[in-house]
């Protein structure tokens, strides 16, 4: 485990993980969402700033999660049919 600096909207963490060029890819995202909702808010606390930005990440997660198991449905689907096709056929 390897320890590294980020910054954080204005603010410097040291954290420690495996891999240090995730971790600075990580910062990277959380701080141009957070640059997007500080311009749409135009408010100085940094709580609401942080605070909106972890819904806004959030929803999109729960988007993705959501997406993730329509598509694991449609993937079974689509195989039980292609094992029916096959089954039936004597392929």
């Amino acid at each position: 485990m390897t320890s590294c600096e980020v910054e954080i909207f204005g603010r410097l963490y040291k954290l420690k993980s495996e891999n240090e060029e995730d971790i600075i890819k990580y910062a990277d995202f959380l701080n141009k969402r957070l640059s997007i909702v500080e311009k749409k808010v135009q408010t100085i606390d940094d709580h609401v700033i942080f605070s909106l930005t972890g819904i806004n990440i959030a929803e999109g997660f729960f988007n993705l999660k959501k997406e993730n198991e329509r598509l694991k449905k449609e993937i079974k689907e689509l195989s039980d049919l292609a094992d029916k096709f096959i089954n039936e056929n004597n392929i």
